[in-house]
């Protein structure tokens, strides 16, 4: 384990308030110039007791909710991302997981965008595990986030049960072209949204509210 912790650390550095990937210099430029969209959402979420987000990146916004929220989960695949992740938030509300999320639990490679790190994204099969959103038997949920490059729809897929049951405001990052990597569209995001009684409410960007209708 001590090996592989100066792994990384060799590979990291401190930027500002985090550890930081050297190499990612893109996805750091976005976090620090979209700072406020945790707060901007959040103004759309009444009941702040549990956030379910993914993916956890280097946690600069799971840090946020963990101010806001009660209890935060929080799902990371990628092993130095989640190096990130643990050292930036140690807040003890926040359960951080080390997979991806998806409809099919199943295993899965990531490819890895090093100039970008936010752009890692899911790629054939491999030995990062896959969880459901619903294997974590929530009772209360207030606000699910999903910035997953183009594993929207398959992640709530897998939160049908937690959907029904807690009536969270449902946040998802939709790109076109992240979407059309794995066959969907959004008109069918919005449609399995709409099954549940769920209305798009107010973008921000890429990011995409739906309240329960």
């Amino acid at each position: 384990w001590n090996g592989r912790c100066n792994i990384m650390i060799d590979l990291t550095e401190t930027r500002g308030n985090y550890i930081w990937p050297k190499t990612d210099t893109r996805c750091y430029n976005y976090m620090m110039t979209h700072f406020d969209l945790p707060e901007q959402i959040c103004k759309f979420v009444s009941d702040k007791k549990v956030c379910v987000q993914a993916g956890g990146n280097m946690g600069v916004y799971t840090k946020m909710y963990a101010e806001k929220f009660q209890h935060v989960y929080t799902f990371e695949p990628e092993p130095l991302n989640f190096y990130c992740l643990n050292q930036n938030v140690t807040e003890p509300n926040v359960f951080k997981y080390q997979s991806c999320i998806g409809k099919d639990r199943k295993l899965v490679n990531l490819k890895i965008k090093e100039a970008n790190r936010g752009k890692t994204h899911v790629s054939k099969t491999g030995f990062i595990p896959t969880l459901q959103i619903d294997d974590l038997g929530l009772n209360v949920c207030s606000l699910i986030h999903l910035d997953i490059e183009g594993f929207e729809l398959f992640a709530l897929q897998g939160a049908i049960q937690t959907i029904r049951t807690c009536k969270p405001v449902v946040v998802v990052e939709y790109f076109e072209k992240n979407a059309v990597r794995y066959g969907w569209t959004l008109e069918q995001l919005e449609s399995l949204l709409k099954q549940h009684g769920y209305k798009f409410e107010h973008n921000i960007e890429e990011e995409r509210i739906y309240i329960p209708a």
